[in-house]
C-alpha cells in the first residue's frame, strides 16, 4: 500500500541530512589525528544517528523512488575531499613533529658543545 501511495504523508527528505553526515565525517577524518578521543565519539554519534536517520527515512519522510543516485556525486566529493584533508593534516603534523625534534636536538647539541650556562 505504501509503495503505491508514494510513501508517508510527511515532507520530502531534507538535503541537510546528507550535509550534516558529510560534515561529521569531515571532522572525524580531519581531527582524529589531533585527538584520539574524536574517533570513539564519532563512532558513538554514527551508532546513534544511523538508526534514527533510517527510521526517519522510512516512516516520516516521503521517499522519492526516481532518485537514481543523483546525490552520489555530491557525497563522493565530500568523502574524497575529507580523506584528502585528513592526509594533508597528517603530513603537516608529521612535519611539525620532525621540525620540533630537529630544533630540540640542535639546541641541546649547541648547549653541550659550547658550554653555555643555561641556569642564568
Amino acid at each position: 500500500m505504501r509503495m503505491n501511495s508514494g510513501g508517508m504523508n510527511g515532507p520530502e527528505v531534507p538535503y541537510r541530512i546528507y550535509v550534516d553526515s558529510g560534515t561529521a565525517f569531515l571532522c572525524i577524518v580531519g581531527l582524529s589525528f589531533a585527538s584520539p578521543l574524536v574517533a570513539p565519539a564519532a563512532l558513538a554519534y554514527y551508532l546513534m544517528a544511523v538508526p534514527l536517520l533510517r527510521r526517519n527515512s522510512i516512516f516520516i519522510y516521503r521517499p522519492r523512488y526516481d532518485g537514481g543516485g543523483f546525490r552520489f556525486p555530491f557525497l563522493f566529493d565530500v568523502f574524497i575531499s575529507s580523506m584528502a584533508l585528513g592526509q594533508v593534516r597528517k603530513v603537516v603534523f608529521e612535519i611539525e613533529e620532525c621540525c620540533t625534534i630537529v630544533f630540540l636536538t640542535k639546541t641541546f647539541l649547541f648547549i653541550a658543545f659550547t658550554g653555555c650556562d643555561v641556569s642564568t
